[in-house]
């Protein structure tokens, strides 16, 4: 359950983009419109159709390592199309792609913002002749890759967990920064 809230956390992605959208009040209220849509449509219809194609006494749920136990997999193999698990595990790929790129993105975008305010050093907010902020996008690649490497290396296999955890806060922190804007 908590990496199923953890993988649904992209609510923070609409309101981090606010700060750098042409019309936010147009644009953010129809992004944040469609993110109960998304998970409720293509989570839970993905997830009906699993369960239905796949039954639960199947011994390669649970005798399967890596991406063959994934159910999603298993039933694209027994539809007898050879080619839809590559497929398959080349859109999981690209999602996984895309999802790195979006937290470089929020990370790089919160320590800039932090530099402006003067809670970190000011060199960290420079950004380059195209407005790329490089230093800080250099920092956050530098904290993930030394978190990918303690994460693989199971020194820190619950780190997902606590994350998600921690994603039931947000909203309540939120709210109470918005309280106190008032």
């Amino acid at each position: 359950m908590l990496l199923a809230i953890w993988a649904c956390g992209d609510q923070i992605f609409t309101g981090i983009m606010a700060g750098e959208a042409a019309s936010p009040r147009h644009s953010m209220a129809h992004a944040a419109k469609l993110v109960p849509i998304r998970v409720t449509v293509i989570i839970m219809l993905m997830v009906t159709f699993a369960t239905l194609l796949v039954p639960s006494n199947d011994p390669r749920l649970f005798g399967g390592s890596g991406v063959t136990a994934s159910p999603f997999v298993i039933a694209l193999t027994d539809a007898g199309i050879p080619v839809l698990p590559d497929i398959l595990n080349a859109i999981l790929l690209i999602g996984i792609v895309a999802i790195g790129a979006e937290s470089i993105y929020l990370s790089s975008r919160m320590l800039r913002a932090l530099a402006h305010q003067g809670l970190i050093h000011k060199s960290i907010a420079a950004i380059d002749s195209r407005g790329i902020p490089r230093v800080s996008i250099a920092i956050t690649m530098a904290v993930a890759y030394i978190l990918t490497y303690a994460n693989l290396s199971c020194m820190i296999p619950p780190f997902p967990c606590v994350l998600s955890s921690l994603m039931h806060l947000l909203p309540s922190l939120v709210s109470r920064s918005h309280r106190r804007a008032r």
